[in-house]
């Protein structure tokens, strides 16, 4: 039977104060009730939690067999046994396959009505196919007027009102995905070192669509390889990395297109494997909250050492992913004629950027996608509760506004958390040994990023003769406006060898105070 009834605000208040969130949830279920209370009425879930969330998102959450929805109603949570019970309100799970995943259902491939001039867009820019700017010198007379002529058609576009997409989160996602991509092809395409003036017929609906998402206004780690995908077989439909395809890209022509689509495949496979885990982190804050209560069962222990084995795994198969991105991802190619239309705006990467009609611009976050993006590991990080110097956790923040709310809320609900993980890893040794596990693992995949970083961006950097695949140009030509420094970069402006060291440091030494170093 099921019992439906609304708490008062003391009744409520009492119960959570007893009890942490998750366990009060977990009751609920094994109840078999639905239960309708305000979000105000759970202190013990901390501020973090509902950041940037609305009264219209639904989330699912797991716990072994039983299965509940949390949805809104009225500006109330309401919780009935029905889908996926985690400890953890304001991240979404869905479904594949059976699979509880981060992964959201495969993106809308094409935007209608009157939004279809930006898909015809896009189509154009692929297919032009337009050439970076910086490399002007070296094309031909076609190729400089077909851009010109892009760019002159985009200026001419008059702006469709983009409300009536604000209740539909996927087309806002496709809309977000085709205007940055409109943007970072029109801004790196076009000839010079002066400012660039992004047209209002593009930058203008983008910071519209990313406000209503709660998301960067410019091209994300989200548009690359979230927002952009599709199954390679229909007739399949596996849910796995080998099974996408990443039909937006700026190399569609050129050569580099296999390697450009094996980067976004590399970065896939993480999100994947750790969806694969995606309940795992969940239980461990779970399961960290019933201990620190006074469950000093054996078993609840072993079931936690049991989850930090799981994570420790999958950080693990983390690291053999981005070893085999050299297998189908050249260095030369990657630096030469993917990452130059990464770049965003930032005052250490040169040429400015302007959005035409934007006021207050330099308050916006444009530095444009970069692994650095993935709520994988930095989900990972959080969780362990990882302190880092002031200049890497700049840039730990930094980074969250470059991912979806729902990201960014878990994350910051992680880092809210960790606290009481290290408080139960002080009174339970064995606990320790299996964070350090973890802690080991995640060190070694910054130690592994980190060689990926100097393979791909500092060696050819410092290698001024590497010659792109593509244009037969020396990629990190100091002839190019845009390498204004010596020092190898991000795509964000960070020196990427001093902070990947950094982080990898600050990992390193919390994994040894585990013992586990």
């Amino acid at each position: 039977m099921v019992f439906a009834f609304r708490l008062s605000f003391c009744l409520a208040h009492r119960f959570s104060a007893q009890l942490p969130v998750s366990l009060m949830m977990k009751h609920c279920a094994q109840a078999d009730m639905n239960i309708i209370f305000s979000r105000q009425l759970l202190p013990s879930c901390g501020p973090a939690i509902f950041n940037g969330l609305t009264d219209t998102d639904d989330f699912n959450f797991e716990s072994g067999s039983r299965t509940v929805s949390i949805g809104h109603c009225s500006g109330n949570f309401i919780l009935s046994p029905k889908m996926v019970y985690n400890p953890m309100p304001g991240y979404p799970l869905f479904q594949h396959h059976g699979m509880a995943t981060f992964f959201s259902s495969e993106p809308l491939d094409r935007l209608d009505g009157e939004f279809v001039i930006y898909e015809n867009l896009l189509e154009n820019a692929m297919t032009c196919p337009l050439t970076l700017g910086e490399e002007q010198d070296s094309v031909t007379s076609g190729q400089y007027l077909s851009g010109a002529r892009w760019r002159h058609e985009v200026q001419s576009v008059i702006a469709p009102d983009f409300s009536s997409l604000k209740e539909d989160k996927r087309m806002l996602q496709r809309a977000h995905h085709v205007l940055a991509f409109l943007i970072h092809f029109y801004v790196h395409s076009t000839p010079g070192t002066d400012a660039v003036i992004v047209p209002k017929s593009i930058c203008l609906p983008l910071v519209v669509v990313s406000d209503w998402l709660g998301i960067a206004p410019i091209l994300t780690y989200s548009d690359v390889v979230w927002w952009n995908w599709t199954y390679a077989d229909n007739s399949n439909a596996a849910f796995d990395a080998s099974n996408m395809v990443f039909p937006t890209l700026f190399n569609s022509m050129h050569e580099a297109r296999e390697d450009e689509e094996e980067f976004y495949r590399s970065c896939a496979a993480i999100e994947i494997r750790r969806n694969s885990n995606a309940s795992t982190m969940f239980e461990i804050l779970q399961l960290t909250d019933i201990i620190l209560e006074g469950n000093t069962q054996d078993s609840i222990r072993h079931e936690l050492i049991d989850h930090f084995r799981n994570l420790s795994d999958a950080v693990q198969d983390f690291t053999s992913t981005i070893l085999c991105l050299k297998q189908g991802c050249r260095p030369d190619a990657f630096y030469g004629s993917i990452r130059p239309w990464f770049r965003g705006f930032h005052p250490a990467c040169g040429r400015k950027w302007v959005y035409e009609c934007i006021e207050n611009m330099e308050e916006l976050p444009l530095l444009g996608p970069s692994a650095g993006q993935t709520p994988a590991i930095n989900a990972v990080d959080a969780l362990m509760g990882v302190e880092h110097g002031p200049d890497s956790q700049a840039f730990m923040d930094e980074v969250l506004e470059y991912m979806p709310k729902e990201q960014r809320a878990m994350i910051r609900q992680f880092r809210y958390q960790a606290p009481r993980l290290h408080q139960l890893m002080e009174r339970c040794p064995d606990v320790r040994l299996a964070c350090g596990e973890v802690l080991k693992a995640l060190t070694d995949f910054r130690s592994e990023h980190l060689k990926v970083a100097v393979r791909y961006i500092v060696n050819p950097k410092n290698r001024g003769s590497l010659t792109c695949p593509v244009t037969g140009k020396m990629a990190g030509s100091a002839a190019s406006p845009h390498n204004i420094s010596a020092k190898s970069r991000g795509t964000g402006g960070t020196e990427i060898s001093k902070l990947l060291k950094a982080i990898r440091d600050a990992t390193k030494q919390l994994a040894a105070s585990a013992q586990v170093a």
